[in-house]
């Protein structure tokens, strides 16, 4: 089994950068003193939370002279908050307790003696809250790609291809003023909410698993072609009851309506691609098909992580619109998305972890867009689909020392048949109205099981086997309804 050596630099460039944030520490942090290494004293003691009792850990602890108030040594406490500074000269002075959302503390002082060491006990270190600027809210709205009125900022189809990650249709409105995000993952956050309370749709389809390699910090890739979108728009605030329950944002993808035939193939270190659109019945009806499919497992890309795992993902989409009289549009749609993961990580006769990961995603749907006058408009929507999670995972030791045998199997489905239908009424050039309703009857299932035998330690501290096993199936079901 590989040590996760990059969390142990991770946690290692933390505790620097807690250290020069709370001030420099004037006195060496450990190693031998040889001033007074021939009448060295030492230092010892446990911190933890004033609240909980628990034990902190990475708390800077500076000895200090009480005559000179100068920094005599200093350390830092373990994960069960001990520390020991030593060696320390034979003096008086007082221990200085700093943390991060802590307050500080001061010790009463101390008197060392040459060749003892003195035990201050347990320190309580209080919480205390970081206080931060005033930060003002205001919702907006905004078009990417749009050929609609702008309605606060807008990113042309070239800037959003100049972009890094272009690819990923998801990471262009990072750039919009209250969204943030990280490098890491396509997911975003609209003022400060959570990433899960961002309506995502296409084309009026509501997107419930929008993002590839979800294990990867939430996802790293979109699971929509940007080839095949003509506009976003980004409401952060004030939208209406009509996109449900969500609190932070929406994001509304519409794909392409072609005016031509074009057939593009491609490739780059992230996937492979095929794209193309075209014209039906005489020029008023259009069709688009777009296919990926992750190449990570081919390049190992991901093997600066961790050699013994691959991954890929593909997904497909088609889309083709036709008029059904003057006033009346029908379109098809179909959305399909898959990622796979596996870990083989073995050493024959020692230990083995062997885990498969698999997400599916299908989404079909029919939109009729009817225009029944100038001022009236209607849409309905007969849609369904399918989101499914599968991981199966083996693991054994079998060492002097550590013996373990882990088994899982997780399996869960989320099926979804609806009839939506809304309707826009423009009263006037400042005044419309908007009704509608969504129906939708939902099935889920979820069957999970694991087994675990280990040797642990009791609460009597005596060693012996360890048996747990979980079994839980269940199928719920329902119908939601909203106006």
């Amino acid at each position: 089994m590989r040590r996760p050596l990059l969390l142990v630099l991770i946690f290692q460039l933390t505790g620097l950068i807690t250290g020069l944030i709370t001030g420099p520490i004037t006195g060496p942090i450990t190693g031998p003193a040889p001033a007074f290494a021939d009448d060295k004293a030492s230092l010892t003691g446990i911190v933890v939370d004033a609240t909980s009792a628990a034990p902190l850990a990475g708390v800077i602890v500076r000895f200090i002279d009480t005559a000179s108030r100068a920094t005599v040594s200093g350390t830092t406490t373990d994960g069960a908050g001990r520390f020991v500074i030593d060696p320390l000269p034979a003096a008086t002075g007082q221990l200085q307790l700093q943390l991060i959302g802590y307050e500080e503390l001061l010790l009463p002082p101390v008197t060392l003696r040459a060749g003892q060491q003195t035990d201050v006990g347990t320190a309580p270190l209080k919480p205390q809250a970081i206080r931060l600027s005033e930060v003002v809210v205001t919702p907006g709205s905004y078009s990417i790609m749009s050929s609609g009125p702008v309605r606060g900022q807008t990113l042309g189809r070239q800037e959003l291809e100049n972009m890094s990650f272009a690819e990923d249709i998801t990471r262009a409105v990072t750039r919009l003023p209250g969204v943030a995000s990280t490098d890491f993952s396509s997911k975003f956050t609209v003022r400060g909410g959570e990433a899960d309370e961002v309506l995502m749709s296409l084309d009026g389809m509501e997107l419930y698993e929008p993002f590839h390699q979800r294990d990867f910090v939430g996802g790293l890739f979109s699971i929509v072609d940007i080839e095949t979108i003509q506009g976003i728009d980004l409401q952060t605030g004030g939208f209406t009851a009509e996109y449900g329950n969500r609190e932070s944002g929406v994001f509304t993808m519409t794909t392409k309506t072609p005016t031509q035939r074009r057939t593009s193939i491609g490739a780059s270190v992230m996937n492979v691609r095929f794209y193309t659109e075209g014209t039906l019945a005489g020029g008023e009806g259009s069709y688009l098909v777009s296919a990926r499919r992750g190449v990570l497992d081919k390049i190992k890309l991901m093997s600066v992580v961790d050699d013994e795992t691959t991954h890929f993902f593909h997904d497909a989409m088609a889309k083709v619109e036709i008029p059904v009289t003057d006033q009346h549009r029908l379109s098809a749609h179909v959305l399909v998305s898959a990622d796979r993961a596996q870990v083989r990580d073995i050493e024959p006769g020692v230990a083995h972890d062997i885990h498969d990961t698999s997400y599916d995603n299908l989404y079909g749907w029919l939109a009729l867009k009817s225009i029944l006058s100038d001022d009236l408009y209607a849409r309905t929507l007969l849609y369904g689909g399918e989101i499914t999670h599968d991981r199966k995972g083996d693991t054994g030791k079998d060492e002097w020392a550590d013996k373990v045998s882990f088994q899982l199997r997780d399996n869960r489905s989320y099926r979804f048949l609806a009839l939506k239908q809304d309707w826009v009424w423009d009263v006037s050039p400042r005044v419309s109205l908007k009704t509608g309703f969504d129906l939708k009857q939902v099935n889920a299932e979820y069957d999970y099981v694991f087994n675990l035998d280990d040797t642990r330690t009791d609460s009597e501290g005596v060693v012996g086997p360890f048996h747990n096993d979980n079994n839980i199936q269940t199928k719920p079901s329902g119908q939601q309804t909203a106006v």
